[in-house]
């Protein structure tokens, strides 16, 4: 693709992506408080007040989860007779698939619910792959990390433009993805030749909202997020 392409390309997501961060971000402020409250997470008082959290959402929540996690099947039918090995084979892929030694579909659909229950919204992830083998993948959006259009509505396939940020990858990650081809050569040299230390920190503080999560019980995990090599925070966007 041409290198002036890819930088309009780049500066009009940029944008994009601006965007809807502005424009969800009332909505995830909301979010967070009932996050703390499911975390028992108190403010601070003043000298000789105490906060005493009473696990009231925790409980609720917990609840709700317990009665709607059941894990998703599915079993297709035959439309004639000579239909019918067909549509085995097709409900045994999809069982293979789905399983628990393969794509953990329930897992990740008690994930998707779990956020459900706190934004109003489950967001599912999926793509396949063919090299070097087949293989499934279905995976949950956190809300934090989810961008969309703001004037989109309810169907997703309406919007002009959608995404996922605070995609992790270090920098050895990048370098093999260049090698095969994953990602653009260029566009990764440039990236890690023009950003300093300075400047993956400075990503990395985009994912603080999520963390605030790891906050509520005690964990910091912005200042231990050592693992021998830079990391930078990546966004898919479409």
């Amino acid at each position: 693709m041409d290198e002036s392409l890819i930088s309009k390309l780049a500066s009009i997501a940029a944008k994009q992506i601006q965007v809807a961060q502005q424009f969800k971000l009332p909505r995830i402020t909301e979010i967070q408080k009932s996050e703390d409250m499911y975390m028992n997470k108190v403010k601070k008082q003043l000298k000789g007040r105490f906060n005493i959290p009473l696990p009231i959402l925790s409980g609720f929540v917990d609840t709700l989860k317990s009665k709607i996690d059941d894990v998703p099947t599915l079993n297709f039918k035959r439309k004639a007779e000579e239909d019918l090995k067909a549509a085995r084979k097709v409900s045994a892929l999809w069982n293979s698939d789905s399983g628990d030694d393969q794509g953990e579909w329930g897992f990740v659909d008690r994930q998707v619910k779990f956020l459900a229950i706190f934004s109003g919204r489950g967001i599912f992830k999926y793509y396949a792959e063919s090299d070097p083998e087949y293989k499934s993948n279905l995976e949950w959006l956190d809300y934090y990390d989810f961008l969309c259009e703001p004037q989109g509505g309810a169907n997703l396939k309406r919007h002009l433009f959608c995404g996922q940020q605070n995609i992790f990858r270090t920098k050895s990650e990048l370098l093999e993805g260049a090698k095969t081809g994953l990602y653009n050569r260029v566009g990764v040299i440039n990236l890690i030749n023009k950003t300093s230390d300075g400047d993956i920190n400075k990503n990395q503080e985009e994912a603080e909202r999520k963390f605030n999560r790891f906050q509520g019980l005690g964990l910091d995990p912005i200042s231990n997020n050592y693992v021998g090599e830079d990391i930078y925070n990546l966004t898919e966007w479409y």
